[in-house]
């Protein structure tokens, strides 16, 4: 699973406002940059938290699915 999740999130990472961040602040601007780095951490903070959340949803169903499984066949062992 953790295979699979690290290289899907590298086009979801938002480059363009990191690097626009990254320039306003070499050129001096710093509340464009601050604007612009904003946009990145709320991006990211987004990704990772729908990533979380999925991960949290499945771990429930996972186990639901066990003790349901657990109650159908009581003689047989989840895997």
């Amino acid at each position: 699973m953790i295979i699979f999740n690290i290289p899907s999130l590298v086009p979801l990472v938002p480059g363009g406002p990191a690097y626009k961040a990254v320039r306003e602040f070499a050129l001096g601007d710093n509340f464009v940059g601050f604007e612009n780095l904003m946009i990145v951490v709320i991006t990211a903070g987004a990704i990772a938290g729908g990533f979380m959340m999925t991960s949290v949803v499945e771990k429930i169903v996972n186990r639901w699915q066990v003790k349901r499984t657990k109650k159908r066949h009581p003689d047989k062992k989840a895997s």
